[in-house]
């Protein structure tokens, strides 16, 4: 989570005055940090595939290789999204 890019997340919102549905303004740097961190523990926890609210999409997949336990996480924040499945 150091990495990812917050604060273009929250310009981006703020941009387009995204809300969640449980909130009148757009969430602050803090919110979008901890919906993702709850995300993350959510499909860690749950052991499933992927999650997403809020424009956040966050997927885990984990595993052993050589013996070797392994945990991956790709959190991205989806302004457009479509697949097959959206047809």
């Amino acid at each position: 989570m150091d990495y990812f890019d917050f604060e273009t997340v929250h310009k981006t919102m703020t941009f387009l005055k995204w809300k969640w549905h449980d909130s009148s303004e757009v969430p602050t740097i803090a919110d979008l940090r901890k919906h993702v961190r709850e995300q993350m523990r959510q499909v860690y926890t749950d052991k499933c595939y992927a999650v997403s609210s809020g424009g956040f999409k966050t997927i885990y997949q984990h595993g052993i290789e050589d013996g070797v336990k392994w945990d991956y996480f790709d959190v991205a924040f989806i302004v457009s999204d479509w697949d097959t499945n959206d047809a």
